[in-house]
């Protein structure tokens, strides 16, 4: 029988999630220009690593400085790791409101890494332009970035928004989270 990509991918992460474990935040902060200080937190519960940002907003248009059309909003995380045990994380999801005319198109960017280590995951997800309404933007991960064996490590998650009018500078767009940013764990044995 011949497997899709996005089954076997499936596969996977339901083979890693077999040997689930608990992961314990011991410091946490969340920063970056689409969540000023105080406007954002992080919690894990049930295996999701959530983040509430209350203004995590990009947009362009006529009028519109280039900076508010690259918004990102950065977690770090100090976890503890069991004995045997290693994490990554399979997708992301970003519930997200969105209004772009023809030719505007937005984005949503995640991306994972430990720090100090060269390898991280990364999944950008485009709207088509003229889209306007509620939408679930999935970012998807190999994953091939893992945490150390047990013991302590820091995850950084990074997600972007982005809007830009590049082929209809008269256009106007816009993407804003709408909920928590969820990035679901998934476990290996070492």
């Amino acid at each position: 029988m011949v497997r899709t990509h996005s089954q076997l991918a499936l596969l996977l992460v339901v083979a890693l999630q077999v040997t689930a474990q608990t992961l314990t935040v011991t410091n946490s902060g969340v920063i970056g220009t689409g969540c000023q200080p105080g406007t954002a937190q992080a919690s894990v519960k049930n295996g999701v690593v959530s983040i509430e940002a209350s203004n995590f907003i990009a947009s362009a248009g006529p009028g519109v400085s280039y900076s508010s059309g690259r918004k990102n909003c950065q977690a770090t995380l100090t976890v503890s790791v069991p004995s045997g045990y290693q994490f990554g994380f399979a997708e992301t999801k970003l519930p997200a409101q969105v209004k772009t005319d023809s030719g505007v198109q937005v984005s949503a960017r995640s991306e994972y890494y430990f720090q100090g280590e060269l390898t991280k995951d990364q999944d950008t997800s485009t709207v088509p332009a003229g889209s306007s309404g509620t939408v679930t933007l999935v970012n998807s991960y190999g994953p091939s970035a893992w945490s150390s064996c047990g013991g302590s490590s820091i995850v950084n998650i990074n997600t972007s928004l982005r809007a830009s009018n590049a082929n209809n500078r008269g256009g106007s767009g816009s993407i804003r989270l709408k909920g928590n940013l969820n990035t679901e764990v998934v476990w290996r044995k070492c």
